[in-house]
């Protein structure tokens, strides 16, 4: 079983396929303690198409 939690901001749909690159933070502060480097998305993508 796999759970999935999103604590994220909400990203506006222009910008979905953006949000795979590696580095890209949907949070425009660029201050890292409200929410990572952006390479989250980028990985799990990354990895579900090697699988």
């Amino acid at each position: 079983m796999v759970e999935t939690e999103d604590d994220g901001p909400e990203l506006p749909p222009q910008g979905l396929e953006r949000a795979f690159e590696p580095f890209y933070r949907g949070e425009p502060s660029g201050y890292r303690a409200t929410g990572g480097i952006g390479l989250g998305l980028a990985f799990v993508r990354s990895v579900a198409v090697v699988h």
